[in-house]
């Protein structure tokens, strides 16, 4: 699926030196919670209408972890949450600092509070980085059956998130190979049940 219209989006209620493009009809909200700013910018429904596919930007002051420190901490928490499954990890640069990619994939039983909920495949990709004394993840998460339709909206994200304090360079390679809840279930087996990828 072709987006064919981006916009910039700058801060207007945040106060963080960051821009970046996203899809002009997606809608975006400024969110300060617990010290942590986010930039939550919701996209399409799948066709059950029980999950959206969306990007984030999540920015905290910077902790003393390492930013390979900070995605196994990711790794480990949603594995214990959600069971989920790590797909691929990768390292780059970003904003002139160390990044690490990674994806993830899980299920949930949606919609949520459903009588007859049916199980969804989710996959996310995270982005992790420091900056200027900021901690940043950028995240992009979509139904199984919809990521590769909206996938190219978190790649024009990443490619145009720039500070604007500074001049540096933006270029990041996504070096994760690409797999899908299928693959995974044929090569892994899988339980009956609730499943991870």
């Amino acid at each position: 699926m072709v987006i064919e219209a981006y916009k910039l989006f700058k801060p207007s209620q945040l106060d963080v030196p960051y821009t970046f493009l996203s899809p002009a009809d997606w809608q975006p909200r400024e969110i300060l919670e617990n010290g942590i700013a986010k930039i939550f910018v919701a996209g399409p429904q799948n066709k059950a209408n029980s999950f959206s596919a969306s990007l984030m930007v999540r920015i905290s002051t910077s902790s003393t972890e390492t930013t390979e420190d900070t995605a196994n901490s990711f790794i480990e928490k949603y594995h214990s949450a959600f069971k989920s499954k790590l797909l691929g990890m990768a390292s780059g640069i970003l904003l002139d600092n160390s990044a690490v990619e990674l994806e993830v994939g899980y299920y949930l039983s949606l919609p949520l509070n459903s009588v007859n909920p049916i199980k969804t495949g989710i996959r996310e990709r995270h982005i992790f980085f420091n900056h200027q004394g900021k901690s940043i993840e950028l995240l992009y998460a979509a139904p199984e059956e919809n990521y590769y339709d909206w996938l190219e909206a978190f790649r024009i994200l990443v490619y145009t998130f720039a500070s604007t304090k500074k001049t540096h360079n933006t270029t990041f390679k996504p070096l994760i190979p690409e797999a899908t809840l299928r693959e995974v279930d044929k090569n892994e087996g899988g339980e009956s049940g609730e499943k991870s990828i």
